[in-house]
């Protein structure tokens, strides 16, 4: 089991975003703030996203994913995470207003009969996939619904409303087709096709 890591996001984050910074830095910022936007991207409290660990043991990806819990208790709020499978974990303060605050959205309801509530498979490869690489911009909700994936027994599932996932068609899609790497193209074009069987 590895030792706990206290963070501020603000020690990583208030620097001039264009400064060149060591990558040992940018690799830990970018693990923190997927792992914060998973945390606001709904209001659970307590839940298994499918964010990947970060360790590699002997050179070897920890097949983990990250535990989130949120809690707003003094001297909060804080963020936990832990890996599942290595131990892994941490606490991460001054999270409300960064760059990678999704700004947890009030619930929200569908009486509509032709605005179903929708769940999409996908794989651990599939998803971890999305959120890597030289991911695109994608609009504020559809990276709630995004961030919002949990991970239980290995199966992932996105969920949503249909007019919500809708427009992840076309954003998937110009991913797909910004993206360079072969392999991370490859995967989006499955995540695009399960969005597409949809309509």
């Amino acid at each position: 089991m590895y030792g706990s890591t206290i963070t501020d996001i603000r020690d990583l984050t208030d620097s001039d975003p264009a400064a060149d910074l060591p990558l040992r830095i940018v690799k830990r910022r970018e693990f923190f703030g997927h792992i914060i936007k998973a945390a606001t991207a709904t209001e659970a409290t307590t839940f298994l996203s499918a964010l990947p660990c970060r360790r590699s043991p002997g050179h070897v990806r920890c097949s983990g994913s990250i535990a989130v819990e949120k809690s707003d208790a003094y001297p909060g709020p804080f963020i936990y995470w832990s890996c599942t499978r290595c131990g892994d974990n941490g606490r991460i303060a001054g999270y409300h207003g960064c760059r990678y605050d999704l700004e947890r959205p009030a619930s929200k309801t569908s009486t509509d009969p032709d605005d179903p509530w929708l769940e999409v498979p996908l794989t651990l490869s599939e998803y971890r996939a999305w959120i890597s690489g030289d991911m695109i911009p994608y609009d504020l909700d559809s990276l709630r619904l995004i961030y919002a994936v949990r991970v239980d027994r290995d199966q992932v599932t996105l969920a949503g409303f249909e007019s919500d996932i809708d427009p992840l068609h076309e954003a998937v899609a110009a991913d797909g087709n910004h993206e360079r790497k072969p392999a991370r193209r490859m995967l989006l074009q499955a995540i695009f096709e399960k969005l597409k069987a949809l309509g």
